[in-house]
């Protein structure tokens, strides 16, 4: 939620001067994730735009939305080598390079200490199996009803009743120490997902991408940012980092993209919403009640500064942040059980006249 929407404009980075990165050619570097993909879209008759994300900012958990939307792009890509892949991120300046910088490797290292742990924790439920396992033949040895290798009798000679009680206990310890291993391998697998979306998400000086060369046309930039329906900010977090959507626009004015460029995307929560929705519309409204959904917001802004035909694409609903299978999802609200296809519930929204 943002708290506030008469907001301070933030003070410009200084300009980088990085000594992180090393110098880049734009062949090599501009347009590899269109040149990894342009066979199968010219084969197809359609040229897939290249994609980046935007990052105004690089603190709270700018990094993980970047790298959370990716996995389902990583996931298609190990089924169909011609697909995309994950979206690299230009970072507007030093100081939001810093940030992401910092994010990824905190992320890193925060998934390979859960993956540590969970190992752990498997390989502790193999000495607790066996352990129940030579409980329960201890036990077994005091039924006389039982010969291994032989089915139990139908009409088994009477037992003690502490003794079915402790078998009983025995069988539901070994079931339940099973689903846990079952649980914690599935968790283990997540996270090694997890980690594998965050080491694979790049992250890009703009001074180094070249924003001027960016073609104009055939490119997409996704900026990142939480957001509410009606609010003229994002954040860095839900609950702090506001930063206003018109510093956004003055933020990719000064990176120097080519003013004729068309096709920004908000990755954030309710982007395309005015009002919060209680179900998907088919075309949600630009304005409501004075209050306009977010895109329509970015799309005044980056023309109040200068682009001559911006295209601003919101969507509908909340983003999932470790959305699940090959597709990115949005839903109403949380706890939605059928989230839908974001590109479903997307609407372009374009400068009021």
């Amino acid at each position: 939620m943002i708290a506030a929407r008469g907001l301070r404009r933030r003070a410009a980075s200084p300009g980088r001067n990085s000594p992180e990165s090393a110098p880049r050619t734009m062949q090599d570097d501009l347009y590899r994730s269109d040149q990894a993909i342009g066979a199968s879209a010219m084969d197809s008759g359609k040229r897939q735009k290249a994609a980046f994300y935007w990052a105004h900012e690089g603190g709270g958990d700018i990094f993980e939305q970047a790298a959370g939307s990716n996995l389902p792009r990583i996931r298609k890509a190990a089924q169909d080598p011609t697909a995309r892949g994950p979206v690299p991120v230009i970072a507007r300046n030093e100081t939001v390079f810093a940030d992401l910088s910092a994010a990824k490797q905190q992320t890193i290292s925060n998934a390979l200490s859960e993956m540590t742990s969970i190992r752990k924790s498997i390989a502790d439920t193999g000495p607790q199996i066996d352990t129940i396992k030579q409980t329960r033949r201890r036990l077994k040895a005091m039924d006389p009803n039982y010969v291994k290798g032989q089915p139990y009798p139908e009409n088994p000679q009477p037992v003690k009743p502490r003794l079915t009680e402790l078998l009983q206990q025995t069988t539901a310890l070994k079931q339940n120490a099973r689903n846990q291993r079952a649980q914690a391998q599935s968790s283990l697998s997540a996270w090694q997902e997890r980690h594998d979306a965050f080491a694979a998400t790049e992250i890009k000086h703009a001074g180094d991408v070249g924003m001027a060369s960016l073609h104009p046309q055939h490119t997409k930039l996704y900026v990142l940012g939480h957001g509410n329906a009606g609010y003229d900010a994002l954040q860095t977090t839900p609950d702090d980092g506001v930063f206003a959507l018109t510093d956004v626009a003055k933020g990719l004015k000064q990176s120097g993209l080519n003013p004729d460029f068309e096709s920004i995307r908000m990755t954030s929560c309710h982007s395309a919403d005015a009002v919060k929705p209680t179900h998907f519309l088919a075309d949600p409204p630009a304005i409501h009640d004075g209050a306009r959904a977010p895109a329509q917001t970015l799309a005044n802004a980056l023309k109040a500064e200068g682009f001559t035909q911006p295209k601003v694409t919101g969507y509908q609903g909340q983003g999932i942040n470790i959305p699940p299978g090959t597709t990115i999802t949005r839903r109403i609200e949380s706890g939605d059980p059928n989230p839908v296809k974001r590109s479903t519930v997307a609407k372009v929204f374009t400068p009021e006249k």
